[in-house]
């Protein structure tokens, strides 16, 4: 079982807590809904779901930003790793929440992502200077 550290010291431990995701995301139940027990497999498959819930504000941007930085050098937000406050903002933030939307309508098809960006005007413009 995992325990709440108090001030972060495994020589003292507090209440267990079960597995759960991230109460800041509030578009999300951060619940899992199970035993503090139970099987890491069951407590990664739950991970899994709550991190690519379609709800999920960052999920889906996070990786179209990181394919549309394969493509063109730097991703619609330059900081892929960091979205959060400290983070730069988006470039183009209805291209990336667009796009966003369109990976999960297409049931995430990565596939589909990159048919996407690679048939789009902005990649098939030339990048030498005139």
């Amino acid at each position: 079982a995992s325990h709440l550290l108090i001030r972060g010291d495994p020589a003292n431990p507090a209440g267990v807590v079960a597995p759960g995701g991230l109460s800041a995301i509030v578009a999300i139940p951060g619940a899992f809904g199970l035993d503090p027990e139970a099987p890491d497999s069951e407590r990664r498959s739950r991970l899994a779901q709550w991190i690519s819930h379609p709800e999920n504000p960052l999920f889906a941007r996070v990786i179209v930003n990181r394919v549309w930085q394969s493509y063109f050098g730097i991703g619609l937000v330059a900081t892929p790793s960091d979205f959060g406050f400290n983070g730069g903002t988006p470039s183009h933030p209805d291209v990336l929440d667009w796009l966003a939307s369109d990976l999960i309508d297409h049931g995430w098809s990565l596939k589909h992502l990159h048919r996407r960006i690679l048939t789009s005007s902005a990649y098939r413009h030339s990048s030498r200077f005139d």
